[in-house]
């Protein structure tokens, strides 16, 4: 689409974008850099700066710091008494070259406000830069921008160029987007040829955040930069020699928009703090910007420790969310990520993988959907994907590489459930510790059709879930880690907050990542997880989210975790290559006690495996006790818990209910066993030796007393074992031959005479 500024694109990354353009100059002596670059202008905006004039009188005048003479002068624009209240100083820096900024608060809905435009004897005017250029800004996003900003301008050029493709903008124009990138459009000095697309940054995803920009050119490539962070999306044509410099009106304007149509000639004037803006000649080496290494701005971002799980017994469910813009530009990233997931399933424990939509940029590019065949590798190597289509995946390409007859479609049939309507929203089931999960995924374009589907699954089905779909939640416009539920995913949460087995609900689409605890219907919490980095470096670097369940620990870790950056050596890493990214809605920690959120639900094939491997050695060794020793009624009830039980453990649907019911009632009956009474009749010698022995002892207690003692000492003596309990840390067969040895010594009943 050429109308660029119309895209729907947003961006999130906690870094800066940097503008830098290469300058020529003609028949002028410009002032040097540092490092002996020539500057072209170099505004400062402090009240230091004022060359003459002040707001409230609306002549205000800032001076040009190069020296060679491209002041800016106030613009007004509306009747205001007062235009203090939207142009004012401050005393807010970035760095230490100046003792304070300006900062805009026009009125865009009511056009009242004022912009900065360059004087009409500028030399700036009739520059051509065709050696190149590089642009700088140090510029603050304010809190309070919202997306009725988008496409605001931080600096523009007026003038009118057939080559632009939206020539209503200027012959040059630096905005900020929907999603807080930076969006450079320009013609190029002979006005002849057109950008087949911008060039655009990553993303200021924070408000209330200074941020270097940079765009630099050097007469073939257009690159943006953010805090350091390099965009993914330059810029690259021979024919983009300097910039073109309308001979009736070439000025330069800092804080607006220039949208001219009808009697329209201001769109929106720019929100936010300006420090400083800094053009000079060429493309600028890092070492030559005014902030050399602006990374250190970037703030807590992340750190390169080693994957490990926080306990060996964990298990991990992988999401990848919006893989477009890795798809589109930087297909490595992915195809090394790919390769990482499969080279560590063992060690990360990975029992499922799950896409969050948005598979690629361009729906109908058939490049683009032939490179997202590197996906199939995970289940090439036997581990579960589940993938889903976002709006940017056109359902029709989507079913050919993706469906039920695609080469995914076909190495995913035996666990990967197509029955909705569309065929696009699906689920799968993968045991995982003690539970078996499944992952539910809704179809973006499929709604009307596949929401009653879901609900259909939901009732029939009674094990722990996760519901993904590509649009669930929506993030704050200057905290991306302040998420709510999006439109579509009220539309989604309105179903799934009836069934009691949905504890988690996770999407992507909007650029941000966080958390939010919702309640469901029966009063139990269900995690919404918001995880989107694809304008942040390299097209979202391969940024997954990681959900790690700890049982034993009763705890879920949400951690966001980089395959990629985790494949390169130290030499290949830059800045932003970390292996796990961190601060807010990167990393979080739930308490979660299984047991309890999980009751009654599916345990997993080994959970039942090993419960039934219990109740078969039980029924063996009972089936081992000899009847003859005990009491018809209490065998009997043996016989029948025995019969119940065998039938059971031959059940291959058994559910793990009826696995525990069965083996605690055949353990009960078991310990429920009495042994019939032996009646020992002493020869004469022994009862000589008994009268002796009671003449001789002083025992002249009564029978009935001597046998009472006899039992006393033997339940004293604790002969009388019980059987283990489920879940014990031994053998069930070494515990019932403890059992055994016990029965041997039940209570025998002697009969004496006097």
């Amino acid at each position: 689409m050429k109308n660029v500024k119309k895209r729907l694109l947003c961006a999130v990354l906690s870094a800066g974008v940097m503008l830098t353009n290469t300058l020529s100059v003609t028949n002028k002596a410009f002032a040097d850099t540092k490092d002996g670059s020539q500057v072209i202008a170099d505004w400062r905006f402090d009240s230091n700066n004022v060359k003459s004039g002040s707001i409230s009188d609306k002549n205000l005048i800032i001076k040009d710091s190069s020296g060679n003479g491209n002041e800016l002068r106030m613009n007004t624009y509306g009747e205001a008494e007062d235009y203090t209240k939207y142009l004012g100083f401050s005393d807010d820096t970035m760095y230490g070259a100046t003792n304070g900024s300006l900062v805009m608060t026009g009125d865009s809905a009511n056009k009242i406000g004022a912009d900065l435009i360059t004087v009409d004897d500028a030399p700036i005017n009739k520059e051509e830069f065709e050696n190149g250029y590089t642009m700088e800004f140090i510029y603050k996003l304010p809190t309070n921008w919202t997306a009725a900003d988008s496409w605001m301008g931080l600096l523009a050029r007026q003038g009118n160029a057939k080559s632009m493709d939206e020539p209503k903008v200027g012959t040059m124009n630096v905005a900020v987007s929907n999603c807080k990138e930076i969006q450079f459009l320009a013609a190029n000095k002979e006005d002849n040829h057109e950008m087949e697309s911008a060039a655009w940054s990553v993303s200021m995803d924070k408000g209330g955040v200074w941020y270097h920009i940079a765009i630099v050119s050097d007469n073939n490539s257009i690159r943006t930069y953010v805090n350091g962070a390099e965009a993914f999306r330059d810029y690259v044509s021979d024919d983009m020699i300097g910039l073109y410099a309308d001979h009736v009106d070439g000025r330069f304007r800092v804080g607006s928009s220039w949208w001219k149509e009808g009697d329209k000639t201001l769109d929106k004037f720019a929100k936010g703090s300006f420090q400083q803006i800094r053009i000079s000649e060429g493309a600028l080496d890092k070492s030559q910007w005014l902030i050399s290494n602006p990374e250190q701005y970037v703030g807590e971002y992340g750190n390169n420790d080693p994957f490990s799980l926080k306990a060996e017994n964990n298990y991990n469910m992988v999401f990848m969310p919006d893989t477009q813009n890795a798809i589109k530009f930087k297909p490595g990233v992915m195809d090394a990520a790919m390769d990482w997931l499969t080279e560590n399933r063992h060690a990360a424990n990975i029992i499922s993988v799950t896409h969050l939509g948005d598979v690629v940029e361009n729906g109908n590019n058939e490049e683009q959907w032939n490179t997202t065949k590197l996906f199939s590798k995970l289940p090439e190597a036997e581990m579960k994907l589940l993938m889903q289509p976002g709006n940017h995946d056109w359902p029709e390409y989507y079913d050919r590489y993706f469906g039920a007859d695609s080469e995914y479609g076909k190495l995913t049939s035996d666990y990967v459930v197509r029955t909705s309507p569309s065929g696009r929203s699906t689920y799968m089931v993968t045991d995982g510790g003690s539970y078996k999960y499944m992952t539910l995924a809704i179809d973006y374009h499929s709604f009307d059709s596949d929401l009653p589907w879901v609900e259909e699954v939901l009732s029939n089905t009674n094990m722990p879930t996760v519901i993904t779909s590509h649009d669930l939640q929506n993030c704050s416009d200057t905290a991306p880690s302040e998420i709510k539920l999006s439109k579509k995913g009220q539309q989604v949460w309105d179903v799934v907050k009836k069934y009691n087995q949905v504890f988690m609900v996770i999407g992507g689409h909007s650029h941000g990542a966080g958390n939010q605890i919702l309640i469901n219907d029966q009063g139990n919490e269900v995690l919404s997880i918001l995880a989107d980095y694809q304008f942040a470096h390299n097209g979202g670097n391969a940024l997954f989210k990681f959900a790690e369940f700890n049982e034993a620990a009763n705890k879920i870790y949400l951690s966001t975790f980089s395959p990629y950056a985790a494949t390169l050596s130290n030499e290949e890493t830059t800045f932003f290559d970390v292996n796990y990214l961190t601060g807010a809605g990167n990393y979080s920690e739930f308490e979660f006690n299984f047991e309890e959120r999980f009751a009654g639900m599916e345990k997993s094939d080994a959970v039942l495996q090993e419960a039934k491997n219990e109740l078969k050695t039980l029924i063996e060794e009972v089936k081992g006790l000899d009847r003859e020793k005990y009491t018809s009624e209490t065998w009997s009830v043996v016989k029948e818990a025995l019969t119940k039980a065998q039938n059971v453990s031959i059940n291959e649907n058994a559910e793990i209910e009826e696995i525990k019911e069965a083996y605690h009632g055949l353990k009960a009956a078991v310990e429920a066993l009495v042994e019939k009474e032996i009646i020992d009749i002493p020869s004469e010698e022994d009862k000589d030796e008994d009268v002796d022995n009671d003449e001789n002892t002083g025992n002249g207690g009564s029978q009935e007393e001597n046998n009472s003692n006899i039992q006393e000492e033997d339940e004293n003596n604790g002969t009388i074992d019980k059987l283990p309990q489920t879940g014990g840390g031994g053998t069930f067969g070494l515990a019932f031959a403890g059992t055994i040895l016990a029965a041997s010594g039940f209570i025998t009943l002697k009969k004496f005479k006097k």
